[in-house]
């Protein structure tokens, strides 16, 4: 094998020393420089990726902080008209309550006065048969006449002393 013979070493290391002097030049001069522009390149596009994805976030945030707040404000004016109508219907309640209230005073002052006319004319309709009664009885059992007026007089003076 000729590249393992030492007379051709010098030749060889020579060689080597031109072909790397020229492979590192371009390396240099073109390899390099497009890598590096790839690496920027791809850099800048992370870069401006991260910096979309943060503006994004910050929207997302913002976004949903309103969002937030709107369902807040909504809950709030929810609970406002909720409380609005329970006052509303309280104050319905309360008033229907006191008209019904009062047409029931009404209606038991009408009944308390129907039941006192009632009372009164049943008293008058058993003192009226009372009178006849003591007038009867006075015929049959004692064989005395009574007038009315006198039978009324007792019957009155019995009546008082009852309520008494």
């Amino acid at each position: 094998m000729p590249q393992l013979n030492p007379e051709w070493f010098v030749s060889q290391i020579f060689w080597l020393i031109i072909l790397f002097a020229i492979l590192y030049l371009l390396m240099r001069q073109v390899a390099l420089p497009r890598i590096a522009g790839v690496i920027d390149d791809r850099e800048r596009r992370i870069n401006e990726g991260l910096a979309e994805a943060e503006r994004l976030r910050d929207e997302a945030k913002s976004a949903q902080e309103d969002q937030e707040q709107a369902i807040r404000d909504a809950r709030a004016e929810a609970q406002k008209l909720v409380a609005d109508a329970q006052a509303e219907v309280q104050a319905e309640s309360e008033k229907r309550h006191k008209e019904l209230g009062e047409r029931l005073d009404k209606d038991l002052a009408e009944a308390e006065d129907r039941i006192a006319r009632a009372k009164q004319e049943a008293m008058e309709s058993v003192q009226g048969m009372a009178v006849e009664v003591v007038g009867l009885a006075a015929d049959r059992v004692a064989g005395v006449s009574v007038d009315e007026k006198t039978a009324a007089e007792a019957v009155q003076g019995v009546m008082d002393q009852e309520k008494a």
